[in-house]
């Protein structure tokens, strides 16, 4: 979740800022994204086999639960194929196999006819 530091608003909206995960393959010398993993909010059945928190997060993520502003990793990649979820290595500079969550902000959009009302000049 992206939120306003002064005011905790939630400010992660989907037309301007993606989340995925990727898993990411390296021979130790050049790294590739292997699968891009699309996101969903959150089910009750999810959080059935989430690891129970620490007691420091337990409040934190039963907030973020409530207001439905936790993402899960889908179950297939954004091809539709099974996501291969074995990991391995410990650095960058021996072969391993990683998986990364990104936040993409500032998602460039095209200028329309439909949307040119809401650009600041």
């Amino acid at each position: 979740m992206v939120q306003d530091m002064k005011t905790n608003e939630q400010k992660d909206d989907p037309a301007y800022i993606e989340w995925y995960g990727a898993i990411y393959e390296s021979d130790g010398k050049k790294e590739t994204m292997a699968q891009k993993i699309g996101v969903h909010k959150c089910t009750a059945d999810d959080m059935k086999v989430f690891y129970p928190p620490a007691k420091k997060s337990k409040d934190k993520i039963a907030d973020l639960s409530e207001k439905k502003a936790l993402l899960c990793l889908d179950s297939v990649d954004v091809n539709g194929k099974k996501v291969n979820k074995k990991l391995f290595g410990s650095t960058d500079s021996q072969p391993n196999r990683t998986l990364v969550i990104t936040m993409q902000p500032c998602i460039p959009k095209q200028i329309t006819q439909e949307n040119e009302k809401f650009v600041d000049s």
